[in-house]
């Protein structure tokens, strides 16, 4: 870039606006005016061009600037974005974490209650086999009674069995021999 010292155009315009010489003429004045005009309109050119240099290189820098920024502007909302979406995450996460441990609490009491129940009924059980036990033993015993009941009444039905047919024998004995005595069959033992 080139820049444009204002010091040293002043310097130029003044050695070339002083005469070198005092002995010159008016015409040599002129002509040194003119030439004096005419380096005045180059460096006035030249500053101009430098300004508008300037200006373009500031304008470049400002539409960079805005494209920067705009660039960081988007970048700013994409995060706001994400951090919205991350925040709502969070809170969705924590709200399941709560239903979870609402859930996980109500699965501790019902297991709990499941436990006392199945205690209740391990001790339900126990009873109903300490019953069955004792129904089988008195079962058993009411079976070893009846088992005695039979054989007496089989040990009585055979002394009685066996008293009748002793008796049914000495009938008969009798009989034969009643009427072998010619009564018509009396025994004096019989009645």
């Amino acid at each position: 870039m080139a820049t444009l010292d204002l010091d040293q155009v002043v310097n130029r315009l003044v050695q070339l606006d002083e005469p070198s010489d005092a002995s010159r003429g008016s015409t040599r004045r002129l002509g040194g005016a003119e030439e004096a005009a005419n380096s005045v309109l180059a460096l006035v050119s030249e500053a101009a061009a430098s300004i508008r240099q300037r200006e373009q290189q500031a304008a470049g820098a400002v539409a960079r600037a805005h494209d920067a920024a705009k660039a960081v502007k988007e970048q700013l909302i994409n995060v706001e974005g994400r951090a919205d979406r991350a925040e709502a995450a969070l809170r969705q996460a924590k709200a399941e974490i709560g239903e979870l441990t609402a859930a996980l609490a109500q699965a501790n009491k019902d297991i709990e209650l499941l436990h006392s129940y199945l205690a209740a009924k391990d001790a339900e059980l126990a009873a109903s086999e300490q019953r069955a036990i004792a129904a089988e033993q008195r079962g058993g015993d009411a079976e070893a009674a009846i088992q005695r009941i039979v054989e007496a009444i089989r040990r009585e039905f055979s002394v009685s069995a066996g008293l009748a047919l002793e008796q049914a024998a000495r009938s008969e004995a009798h009989s034969d021999g009643g009427k072998r005595l010619g009564n018509g069959g009396f025994s004096p033992g019989r009645r």
